[in-house]
């Protein structure tokens, strides 16, 4: 059996096609499509002989669809609506995702920020796993070549090209610092005593440079 080679086919004659079948008339068919009644009548002479068929014949009544004609109606129709899907933009439903998310922390960052995550994928995409995997210097290599799918950084970390980061939390730098109080024993020896855990205990903040502000990067492809 003779397959048809499709790189040689015009793909866009299938809407004036589709019109044609469906209308059975030259001036319709081409309000249908947007194209003009000339171009619609080079289409359909085209498409003649190209199918190496009529397609349309005037009869009393208009036109006709021919035998060959009503076998390719659902066909065309079929075609068409297969292909919309290929360009047409397929809606995420997180609900339905199955998937395993590979994500490089630190520790700290898997313990403050990892249970909220995973709370939320519960909720929200219950059929998605989340794995943390230990943070490397081969996290970047690891980002493009696709063995991570995320992962946590710094707003100074550099990023891979074509990689986006959001901003998920903010943190401060402190200096802590503990005074106690020192007393003079009755034998005039310095001992420290604790006079209570709120008074001798005074935590106070040295030092405190807040971060940059936070904001969202995006990394591109070098030119």
């Amino acid at each position: 059996m003779h397959e048809t080679n499709l790189s040689g086919v015009d793909l866009n004659l299938l809407p004036p096609l589709d019109a044609l079948l469906r209308r059975r008339n030259v001036t319709r068919a081409a309000e249908d499509v947007g194209l003009s009644q000339p171009a619609m009548s080079r289409a359909l002479a085209r498409l003649r002989g190209l199918l190496g068929d009529p397609l349309l014949v005037r009869t009393r009544e208009g036109f006709a669809l021919t035998p060959k004609a009503q076998t390719l109606a659902p066909q065309v129709v079929a075609a068409l609506d297969g292909l919309k899907p290929v360009f047409a933009p397929t809606r995420f439903d997180p609900a339905k995702e199955r998937r395993v998310l590979r994500v490089a922390a630190a520790d700290v960052q898997s313990i403050l920020l990892g249970p909220p995550i995973m709370s939320r994928l519960s909720r929200e995409a219950p059929l998605v796993d989340l794995r943390f995997e230990p943070y490397g210097g081969d996290v970047l290599r690891r980002l493009e070549s696709g063995a991570l799918d995320l992962a946590f950084a710094l707003a100074t970390t550099p990023l891979p090209p074509g990689a986006v980061s959001e901003t998920v939390a903010c943190d401060e730098l402190a200096l802590i610092r503990a005074e106690v109080i020192g007393r003079r024993s009755a034998g005039g020896n310095s001992r420290i005593t604790v006079v209570s855990i709120m008074s001798a205990l005074r935590c106070s903040a040295m030092a405190r440079p807040r971060s940059t502000p936070c904001s969202r990067r995006q990394a591109y492809p070098a030119a």
